[in-house]
């Protein structure tokens, strides 16, 4: 999009060379047809101007789509390291596959924070006098 300032740029040419004749002591009949060229360079420029605005909205939603994409492949990768386990009758975790290779102690992800694309590990919170085991 270099053309948007060219354009620019030789529209504010224009505009100065109509207002040029304009001020001279030209015919009246030339004075007015750069008068009407004045206008639509005018008009012209607004529009320029306009595309260049709605170039740089798009622009910016572009990067944004580029984030999010970059984001939910972030994600992909990250989430193809765990895989949904019973540990109990009911109750299902993601649980580190064993193939993948990290520094991290072994844990557990929450099913309902994975499934919202976010990491959250359970911890243990207590257990009860039956023994049942918290998170």
């Amino acid at each position: 999009m270099h053309e948007i300032p060219a354009a620019i740029s030789t529209l504010k040419i224009l505009k100065d060379l109509t207002k040029t004749i304009i001020d001279s002591k030209a015919t009246s009949a030339l004075r007015e047809q750069a008068i009407e060229s004045q206008s639509a360079i005018i008009e012209l420029q607004t529009s320029v101007m306009d595309m260049q605005s709605n170039y740089q909205a798009l622009l910016q939603e572009k990067n944004r789509l580029e984030e999010q994409l970059m984001e939910i492949e972030d994600w992909k990768t990250e989430a193809s390291k765990y895989s949904l386990t019973d540990i109990e009758s009911g109750v299902f975790v993601y649980v580190l596959n064993p193939n993948e290779e990290t520094s991290d102690p072994a844990h557990w992800l929450c099913a309902r924070c994975y499934n919202e694309k976010y990491k959250s590990i359970l911890q243990r919170t207590g257990a009860d006098s039956k023994g049942i085991i918290f998170y």
